[in-house]
This record gives C-alpha cells, structure tokens and sequence, in this order.
C-alpha cells in the first residue's frame, strides 16, 4: 500500500507543486537523500531543502529557527520604515498613534508564533530589538543618543525579551485548557496527562553501594515551554469562560 492509497481513503490527495522534503538532525556533512513519490503521470522526485515554511514558520534541519528570526526581522523593518511616511516632529500622526500602529503592524510580525521559536537567544532577541529601538526613535521623536530604556518608559513599550516571555507564558497557560486526549499533552510529562499532579517521593537513606543514577530525559522544546506554567493551576476546557481561575484546595 503506497502513500497515495492511504491518502485516497482518508479524501486526500498530494499536491506535488507544494511538497517540500527536510530532515531534522543535529549531525553535520549528512547527504540528505531525495524522495520518489508515485504520482499520476509518473514517478515526482521530491528534493531536500535546508528550509521548509509551514504556518508561517521557517523551519530548518537543526530547529534553529535563525532563518524564521531573520525573515520576521526583514519584514519588520521594511514596516517600520513605511513610519516614516506617518508623522514626523513637525506634522502627521500623533505620538499614541504612532504606537498604536507599530504595536499592530511590527510588533504582530517579530512575535508572531514566538511559542514555537523562542528559547532565551540573544542572537535572536538582538535582531528584534534592534528594529523595535528605530521604531522607538521615531514614535517619540528622540535623539539617536537617547537612552533606549528612557524611550521604553515614555511610550509604555516593554522589552522584546519580556515580550516574548510573557507571551510563552500564555501559551503554557493555555496547556490546562486542552484537553487530556489531545495530541500536545501525549507529548508532555506524566503528570501533564489528566491534570493529575505527581508529587516527589521521598529521598532514600544513604547508602554506600548506591547504583549508578539514570540521566535525566532531554527536555524537549515543547516541555521547556509547558514549565513555564503551574502545574497547580486548573482551568476549564475550552469554551467557558468564568470570571477567574480555579485554585486547588489546600
């Protein structure tokens, strides 16, 4: 049974002119290998490529996410530079104006799906904030010797890398609100599974002849992001909305 069956029986069918084939290592000088897929007029090679855009996200084989980083900072400047064209410090947009606008145009765009991608890089939030502080400039019409924290404070504009943490935040929050079935709680921890919290159990006595300790599983991206949330925090599914969150008794 080839790939295309099994398509065809669940209503699906290949779009050759959209494939893209990457492999995911950390190893290096590896001769990624092309694919052969049956398709209607014949046998479609379908060939490596270091990088593969789905959702809007640029995935390459080492899940870097350098090159999403440096797409999200290309578009990001060239909006910033469509600023410009709105206000100066003689005439155009008001100054809230100019925030309102760059918090919906730029800033959308640095963080869009940064869950996925962000992990703490300086390297990444370097490029960010380095659009986020021309941007700054021209919204209060400030000196290029300006102290940037002092630019932070007069338009109510927090870091990137806050930014970018708080957002993660959210996203582990809304973990407890999917629910026990779902595929991102298969890929998490024990005790993520149902909600039901696993506590530690007690240390062993000392022993001199103790045997040799396990390593620790390798926490992956999506757990890192999950840790960022209580695991002591219960919220209800999807779809209902009350006034606050459940805390467990104590």
């Amino acid at each position: 049974m080839t790939i295309l069956h099994i398509l065809h029986g669940l209503g699906l069918s290949i779009d050759f002119i959209k494939c893209a084939l990457a492999h995911f290592t950390r190893k290096h000088n590896i001769n990624f290998p092309n694919i052969t897929l049956p398709g209607p007029d014949g046998d479609v090679i379908v060939t490596h490529s270091s990088t593969v855009k789905w959702l809007g996200i640029t995935f390459n084989s080492k899940l870097l996410f350098n090159e999403h980083v440096k797409t999200a900072t290309n578009k990001a400047e060239n909006i910033a530079k469509g600023l410009s064209m709105l206000g100066n410090t003689v005439q155009g947009l008001h100054q809230h104006l100019l925030r309102t606008v760059y918090s919906a145009c730029v800033w959308s765009v640095m963080t869009y799906a940064s869950p996925v991608w962000w992990d703490s890089k300086k390297k990444h939030a370097g490029k960010l904030t380095r659009v986020q502080n021309a941007c700054l400039r021209h919204i209060c019409a400030a000196f290029r010797t300006t102290p940037i924290h002092a630019l932070e404070i007069d338009s109510a504009t927090p870091p990137i890398p806050l930014v970018l943490d708080r957002l993660s935040s959210n996203a582990a929050s809304r973990f407890h609100k999917l629910a026990c079935t779902n595929p991102i709680h298969l890929r998490l921890p024990q005790e993520w599974q149902g909600h039901d919290l696993v506590y530690p159990t007690p240390a062993l006595p000392p022993d001199k002849f103790r045997p040799r300790s396990r390593k620790p599983p390798k926490v992956t991206c999506l757990m890192r992001l999950a840790l960022r949330s209580s695991l002591h925090l219960q919220l209800p599914p999807r779809g209902q909305w009350p006034d606050r969150a459940i805390q467990p008794d104590t």
